[in-house]
């Protein structure tokens, strides 16, 4: 099915293959990943980001030089799972080169993450944009974050936020600070 010249067949292929997630399909996501077709990259780079193994690291590093926007911010949530320096490298590096606002986030939730400070201002500034999906990663940023900053933002997104799924979200990421759960 990797092979059909049909994309929607070659897009559910890839997917299979990620749901499975063992590292032996990585050969076979290595030809996905750099298939013509737009969404058979973005299924690769998803079905990439289930995997902790560093193997995986090399594939989702290539979808980071991917034309295409949605390639490589899924690219950088797989990045942002598999914790070691090189990945650390490359997510801090995507956030100096991104112009992305969406890119920046993905990279910035990624070091937050892994204990890395950030800079918050960029978050706190998206939560007051319309796009929601963009908020959601903000929120992200600043669950992941681990500042006061980051808290009294995550606070007015409780308050604020018109998207009730956004809200709670803030909400969850407030209650597991107080309640020694750390930012994560």
């Amino acid at each position: 099915a990797l092979e059909d010249r049909d994309e929607a067949v070659r897009a559910a292929a890839t997917a299979a293959l990620g749901e499975l997630s063992k590292p032996q399909y990585f050969e076979a996501l290595r030809r996905s990943v750099t298939d013509p077709a737009i969404l058979v990259r973005i299924e690769a780079m998803r079905a990439l980001s289930r995997s902790r193994e560093p193997a995986a690291a090399a594939l989702l590093a290539q979808g980071l030089k991917d034309d295409d926007l949605r390639v490589r911010a899924q690219a950088l949530t797989g990045l942002s799972r598999i914790p070691d320096a090189n990945t650390t490298g490359l997510l801090q590096e995507a956030l100096e080169n991104a112009t992305a606002s969406e890119i920046q986030l993905k990279a910035m939730a990624g070091l937050a993450l892994r204990g890395q400070r950030v800079d918050t201002g960029l978050a706190g500034a998206i939560l007051k944009q319309k796009d929601s999906d963009l908020r959601a990663i903000a929120i992200e940023v600043l669950r992941n974050a681990r500042d006061d900053e980051s808290r009294a933002l995550l606070a007015r997104a409780l308050e604020t936020d018109p998207d009730a799924r956004l809200r709670v979200q803030a909400a969850a990421a407030l209650v597991r600070r107080l309640s020694g759960g750390g930012a994560r």
